[in-house]
């Protein structure tokens, strides 16, 4: 029997031993890879306090989230806010925003303002989710969105009202 033609088992378990363990090696590198980036992706933003919004004779202390990469996180993966913080998200312009509820750990308030920070929609009690495919989308046209958690009863604005934001004076 020619031996050219011949299936030769022990060459090929040799081989396959090592592509095996290059594909396995290779899986198992790649999991870790996602595995990480899913842990950091959840990790939560904390930004620093720029804005005071101003609302009878009480502060709330405003994070703004200012870039594309703040915004997405928004408040995702975060211990509950207090009554007295919230988050503000600027666009340079009036622009169509979605928001959804993803990650979120409290139900929140949201209300989209124009350039003079007046109130062009109120969504209040927005609940958190945890699956993407079931995650409600909050949509509107806004310059400015501002956040803050439902329990603050000392916050609550109608459309129509503009509200008191400043920048804090940080010295």
């Amino acid at each position: 029997m020619n031996k050219k033609y011949c299936f030769n088992i022990t060459a090929f378990m040799k081989y396959w031993n090592i592509f095996g363990c290059v594909i396995a090696g290779s899986f198992v590198s790649l999991s870790l890879v996602l595995a990480i980036n899913t842990l950091r992706d959840r990790k939560p933003q904390i930004l620093p306090i720029k804005g005071i919004l101003k609302t009878g004779n009480q502060q709330i202390l405003l994070e703004y989230a200012e870039t594309m990469e703040q915004k997405i996180k928004g408040l995702s993966y975060r211990k509950p806010l207090l009554d007295n913080q919230g988050m503000l998200f600027i666009n340079d312009k009036s622009t169509m925003v979605s928001l959804w509820m993803f990650g979120v750990n409290q139900n929140l308030d949201m209300f989209f303002l124009d350039n003079s920070k007046k109130v062009t929609k109120v969504v209040l009690a927005a609940t958190p989710c945890h699956l993407k495919k079931f995650c409600t989308i909050y949509s509107g046209e806004a310059n400015y969105i501002l956040e803050l958690p439902s329990t603050s009863k000392k916050a609550r604005f109608n459309v129509g009202e503009t509200l008191d934001i400043e920048p804090m004076n940080v010295r």
